[in-house]
């Protein structure tokens, strides 16, 4: 597995921060990538679209964690960048922020409650959740997810020279706030999300 550096930290745009349902720094990242001019727009997603995100404004329409199983739109575009699952991702687009997922759900009317939970996850998961072999987004260039720890902080896995262009454009901006860890407490953390890195 490629990993050039590994992260934890949070947004320091307070809009993204408080909009973000972790720390806000996928869309933080998303907004440095559009301002910097890596991206012409990001693919984004809200509750059973995607759309293509321009702005800061675009960008808050999109925050919080989206893992329904829908029809991802592709969108045609030479220069633009997209936040998804892994199961989302598309080699068409230059640059990519995958989310953590163990795995996703249908569009359901239950109140999921601590008892019913499992139940719901096995009838609404798709026959692909389960034979998944890449929870972290491997493909993507850069790799978010939970801490565990802090309810609102992110962890970063920055796996290629663009996501690592896209980080230190958004340090010199100031608009993350960041501390760089050991990628070996995010595995500890989380085992069940590297099945594959681990064999």
């Amino acid at each position: 597995m490629k990993t050039y550096r590994c992260y934890k930290g949070c947004s320091r745009i307070p809009l993204l921060y408080e909009a973000g349902s972790t720390g806000g720094v996928v869309t933080t990242l998303a907004l440095a990538a559009i301002q910097g001019g890596f991206v012409d727009g990001m693919v984004v997603s809200r509750r059973y679209e995607t759309f293509i995100a321009y702005n800061l404004d675009d960008l808050i329409k999109s925050c919080g964690s989206i893992y329904e199983n829908y029809p991802y739109r592709n969108f045609k575009g030479n220069n633009l960048g997209q936040i998804g699952k892994p199961c989302d991702m598309n080699e068409n687009y230059v640059f990519k922020i995958s989310l953590f997922c163990s795995h996703t759900s249908r569009r359901q009317k239950e109140k999921i409650n601590r008892k019913n939970r499992p139940h719901l996850s096995r009838i609404n998961n798709t026959a692909k959740c389960w034979i998944c072999n890449d929870h972290v987004g491997e493909e993507s260039d850069i790799s978010v997810g939970d801490t565990q720890i802090d309810p609102k902080q992110n962890v970063l896995i920055i796996r290629t020279n663009k996501g690592l262009s896209i980080l230190e454009y958004a340090k010199k901006m100031d608009i993350l706030s960041l501390e760089q860890i050991d990628f070996r407490k995010v595995v500890e953390k989380q085992p069940y999300l590297w099945k594959r890195w681990r064999k």
